[in-house]
């Protein structure tokens, strides 16, 4: 999924054993509970898709008007927001360091479980070093390479390949990629006029503040 909520619980566990009622002083940071929003949107989004599959469900106004896809308008929001995030972590990586730092890391740790990936907050937090070398066997080498690294202008959501392949860790693609579900014989700029426009847009940071005042 986009990310993990473990944290949270962890945390909770803790304030729920103190005594007298007074509140835990180890609050969760707002990095950790943007991860687990992140993460329980999207599973509720994935509820709401299947219903409006399953039953075929009217889009509001019998056309979506108030909808970029005929039923949501926020997860496009946030899903920009992460990917300004995913902007800014990039600029703090060197961009040599792609797979030939991974592997270093898994050499470094042998054979302990608890090797962690260079430090990319969308990646799920229970994903390996070994893990993910593992994954990026199945895929093409651009992916290994490059896909981390490489900055996405609005204009990626037409790049069917990175919607597959990064679809259960951006929200915003996650969207479009359910768009290009429900409406596969429909042109893109036809069936979501206004998403298609928004992708011509130079920056995720554009993207946000538009459908902010949106």
């Amino acid at each position: 999924g986009i990310s993990s909520a473990s944290d949270i619980s962890a945390s909770g566990s803790n304030n729920s054993g103190n005594s007298g009622g007074k509140h835990s002083k180890s609050n969760p940071n707002p990095e950790i509970i943007g991860h687990a929003a992140l993460s329980l949107f999207h599973a509720y989004l994935e509820v709401t898709r299947g219903l409006q599959r399953d039953y075929m469900l009217e889009p509001a106004g019998s056309h979506g008007v108030w909808g970029l896809d005929d039923y949501h308008c926020i997860p496009f929001y946030l899903g920009a927001c992460q990917m300004i995030a995913r902007d800014q972590w990039q600029q703090n990586q060197p961009r040599q360091q792609g797979l030939g730092q991974m592997q270093h890391l898994v050499d470094e740790e042998g054979d302990k479980s608890s090797g962690a990936t260079p430090n990319n907050p969308y990646l799920p937090q229970e994903t390996t070093a070994k893990d993910t070398l593992m994954l990026q066997s199945n895929v093409t080498k651009s992916q290994n390479d490059e896909d981390r690294y490489e900055p996405w202008t609005p204009s990626v959501i037409h790049d069917t390949a990175t919607l597959q392949n990064h679809r259960q860790t951006y929200l915003y693609l996650s969207c479009i990629h359910f768009i290009r579900q429900i409406k596969p014989n429909v042109p893109f700029f036809e069936s979501s006029p206004m998403l298609n426009d928004i992708s011509h847009l130079a920056n995720w940071s554009k993207v946000s503040s538009g459908l902010l005042r949106l």
